[in-house]
């Protein structure tokens, strides 16, 4: 089923018929900016879970106290990222189980399609999501800037500078490994 968002952009419905993904994946202009030195230091066999935020100064990721918010909520975000520079993100349970993820973390099923690349000496993300709701949910280009530490992904949105989410890898099981995304 295809569908018109705010911007005349087109979409489709994923096979979990409630997330939709655009069908000309030119909305996607940023990967051009994609090259594989944006990947140094993502693993792209893994998913990277939601753990805790924190705030810190608009310009950089360093916290402005030591208090840490962890996610206490049933559902967590996670990251997704693979060789071409596709990213997906999903919003799942939190420690869902191996059939769980093979079935949603399926680009084909679930998650929010967007593009890793890199402007201005900063890795980013624009993904295609939900930006507000009226009557029907209103999509666009939410970007991202992500900054890798190790086994951590720090994320902040241009919408709030301010505010950092943190994430931790974790492994995908083989069946999960396997998908490609090709946007």
């Amino acid at each position: 089923m295809l569908g018109l968002f705010s911007c005349n952009v087109k979409t489709r419905y994923l096979d979990n018929n409630k997330t939709r993904v655009p069908t000309d994946n030119q909305v996607f202009g940023n990967r051009v900016l994609f090259n594989s030195d944006v990947l140094k230091g993502i693993d792209t066999d893994v998913v990277y879970e939601e753990i805790y935020g924190y705030l810190s100064q608009k310009d950089n990721f360093i916290p402005l106290g030591k208090q840490k918010n962890y996610n206490t909520q049933m559902q967590v975000g996670y990251y997704r990222f693979y060789e071409n520079g596709c990213v997906n993100f999903f919003i799942l349970e939190k420690d869902f189980n191996a059939a769980q993820q093979e079935r949603n973390i399926n680009p084909e099923y679930d998650g929010s399609r967007g593009v890793l690349y890199q402007k201005e000496g900063t890795r980013k993300v624009d993904l295609f999501a939900i930006k507000s709701y009226g009557l029907k949910p209103n999509y666009d280009i939410i970007t991202r800037i992500i900054e890798i530490k190790g086994d951590s992904l720090f994320e902040k949105s241009m919408k709030d500078p301010n505010s950092v989410r943190v994430y931790a890898k974790r492994k995908l099981s083989p069946m999960a490994s396997a998908y490609t995304a090709d946007w």
